[in-house]
């Protein structure tokens, strides 16, 4: 539910169905989109094709930024594009929502350098017709896994919010400093 002006809350639907073509089937609680799959989201008065490119696991972080105790930096790399009539301006980091293995939310983060600090989740102007993609830096528990991720237009006002189910990583190891590792197999013999 997103909140009107007046304070009351609004109904707001949820895609999950990719653009792409997808099979048919029974319909499941679980969004049916991935990480790759577009999905197009009207908001208030504008219309945009959002698409999950990458998940980075761990994010990576100038200098001076260091995470909570214990927790890492995970980035969502998006692309938006214009596809209605208005020229959309937000702050993509406001709509944006990272839902955990345990299903909590991840705090949102801003980061002072590296991939998902160059503006892009605090400030985009993107006209009819063209698009900006960059990054969404959010702060997560050290061992805990991301599991979807969810974007509304219109700093989280839109009429529509988009799902996406991420891909399950190999384990994170937090050293002394708070830098997640991920654990990699072994390659039996």
């Amino acid at each position: 539910m997103a909140q009107d002006d007046s304070g009351c809350s609004t109904p707001t639907d949820t895609v999950s169905e990719p653009d792409k073509a997808g099979e048919g089937g029974g319909e499941e609680r679980r969004p049916k989109a991935q990480l790759g799959d577009s999905l197009t989201l009207e908001g208030q008065d504008s219309k945009l094709q959002v698409t999950t490119l990458k998940v980075l696991d761990p994010a990576p972080a100038g200098e001076f930024d260091t995470p909570t105790g214990g927790q890492r930096y995970v980035g969502i790399q998006v692309a938006l594009r214009n596809v209605g009539e208005k020229t959309y301006i937000d702050a993509p980091s406001n709509g944006g929502t990272l839902i955990l293995e345990d299903d909590s939310q991840a705090q949102s983060a801003l980061l002072s350098d590296g991939a998902c600090s160059l503006g892009f989740a605090t400030d985009v102007k993107i006209s009819p017709g063209s698009q900006q993609q960059g990054c969404l830096p959010f702060e997560v528990p050290g061992k805990v896994n991301v599991k979807t991720f969810q974007f509304t237009l219109d700093s989280g006002f839109g009429g529509q919010s988009g799902e996406w189910r991420l891909p399950v990583p190999p384990p994170a190891i937090i050293d002394e400093q708070g830098s997640a590792k991920r654990e990699r197999p072994e390659r039996m013999p």
